[in-house]
């Protein structure tokens, strides 16, 4: 396998490092959606078809439900680059 050709005026490529104040977002982030795309629907296990004894599909229902925002993911942030909130345009 070949290696990529590098161009003489290409800046190299830095990792940012991630345990600073600046970048502590990044880590909440991640561990906040860790939280509610791992957590929630465990949670969601116990109560429906532990607690409250629903129906598989109740239980089923309720999973989907919940991850629909996860789903919904691609369209908002779309609309948020089309018609920014409060006038501010993402940062690249």
């Amino acid at each position: 396998i070949a290696e990529p050709v590098k161009k003489e005026n290409e800046a190299e490529e830095i990792a940012p490092p991630l345990f600073t104040s600046e970048n502590g977002g990044l880590l909440a982030q991640y561990f906040a959606v860790g939280i509610l795309y791992g957590g929630l629907p465990a949670t969601i296990y116990g109560l429906f078809l532990g607690y409250l004894n629903t129906p598989g599909y109740v239980y089923a229902t309720a999973r989907v439900v919940t991850m629909l925002p996860w789903s919904f993911k691609f369209g908002f942030g779309m609309l948020n680059d089309l018609f920014p909130l409060g006038g501010y345009h993402r940062v690249l």
